[in-house]
């Protein structure tokens, strides 16, 4: 009784939603007889009203509870196929708990129902804007801090004669859409950032593109300098005064009011601080450069940094630590703070780093509460790549472990 009353409530919610009773015809079908017998079962249950007398010795619910048990289990084994088979087209379903994926599959036929879910599909993507006209084509997207980035690709959620497509399908297209759309900043960025002074540039582009330029021109300024050091003995020290420069500019946006901060959007004094706290790093590596004498990109010293680069013919970003290079995944980050780098953290971005360019796993080990998910979580902002967190718990079993890996 009990297993048969858990599964029903589970399907119930699941068949009768109407997007995914159309998937599943059949299953629809053979819900609605065992969901038939269970009212009668729960209707004589009601007029009765003494457990005992109505469960003792009622040979008709010895037979049909069994028979209901075993056609829910075809209704949940049909679910679960069907389960996969969106995760399969949708990879990032994956990463979603069976409950909140019938959410967002019954939500199907109106795109606009499952903006509660994006967080869970994306890093960053809160929430999405659709066109006042074209109520189909999506816009823009904004982050949980408000900034919001209009799409530079048309993602439509349905096609052109109003039929919704797949939920899977549009969400893909979305996924696409940001990326091309991050990258394509990116772009106009790594031009900008050579020329622009370091106040219009940082309230001209989004938190995570504006931290980026900061560190594709560290990245040049430094590799360039390193390249003429040999010839130019004056180049490091200008350099370093350079950098010095473009930190006490940064101090002076965040020494403004709140307000004068405001105009550009409430997330700027985060923004700004972030831009701190990574250029502060930035220069205390290159101050050490000096200290060490370093003449020479391929030393170790400074390989063993995290750079950033822009290539133009292949118009991406790279991202290189040591001898390990990584394409900058463009996943929308919103406005986020990072870490304090410490030579520890350091360590931990070339051992994973290493580990990532040869296709194995990292386990960093240390005390509760030190920082080692942190890390790991900045080193994947660091190249825009989605990070899952995953808690060990009574939920995460073989099966489980399964569908992630």
């Amino acid at each position: 009784w009990v297993q048969v009353q858990a599964m029903w409530i589970y399907l119930e919610a699941v068949f009768t939603s109407g997007d995914i009773a159309k998937q599943l015809p059949q299953e629809s079908k053979r819900f609605s007889t065992i969901d038939k017998n269970w009212e009668k079962i729960m209707a004589k249950a009601f007029e009765m009203r003494h457990v005992v007398q109505y469960c003792f010795g009622n040979d008709v619910l010895k037979n049909l509870l069994p028979h209901l048990l075993e056609q829910l289990e075809q209704c949940q084994k049909a679910l679960s196929g069907y389960l996969d088979q969106k995760r399969g087209a949708f990879p990032r379903f994956y990463f979603v708990s069976d409950a909140v994926l019938l959410e967002v599959l019954s939500q199907g036929s109106n795109p606009e129902a499952i903006q509660a879910h994006l967080s869970t599909i994306f890093d960053a993507v809160d929430a999405i804007a659709f066109d006042k006209v074209d109520k189909a084509r999506v816009i823009s997207m904004a982050s949980a801090e408000g900034q919001s980035v209009d799409l530079s690709v048309t993602v439509r959620a349905a096609k052109d004669n109003a039929t919704p497509l797949p939920i899977e399908e549009w969400l893909g297209a979305l996924l696409t859409g940001m990326q091309k759309t991050v990258n394509s900043v990116v772009q106009a960025a790594a031009l900008d950032c050579e020329s622009m002074a370091i106040e219009p540039f940082t309230h001209k582009y989004p938190a995570q593109v504006a931290l980026l330029g900061i560190q594709l021109i560290w990245t040049l300024d430094a590799e360039d300098a390193l390249y003429r050091a040999k010839a130019e003995k004056s180049i490091i020290s200008q350099t370093n005064k350079k950098n010095q420069q473009r930190l006490s500019d940064m101090i002076a946006i965040n020494m403004k009011t709140d307000t004068e901060l405001a105009e550009h959007g409430k997330w700027t004094r985060r923004k700004v601080e972030t831009m701190i706290t990574v250029d502060v790093h930035q220069r205390d590596v290159f101050e050490e450069i000096v200290r060490k004498k370093v003449r020479d990109p391929d030393d170790f010293d400074w390989a063993k940094q995290c750079r950033f680069y822009w290539e133009h013919e292949q118009e991406l970003c790279r991202v290189s630590i040591a001898d390990v290079d990584f394409q900058y995944c463009n996943e929308y980050l919103g406005v986020k703070s990072r870490l304090v780098i410490t030579p520890l953290t350091d360590r931990c971005y070339i051992t994973l780093s290493q580990a990532l360019g040869m296709y194995l796993g990292g386990a960093p080990a240390g005390p509760a509460g030190t920082g080692k998910t942190e890390t790991v979580k900045d080193l994947s902002k660091a190249m825009a790549l989605q990070c899952k967190v995953f808690c060990c718990g009574e939920g995460l079993d073989f099966k489980a472990m399964g569908s992630i890996f």
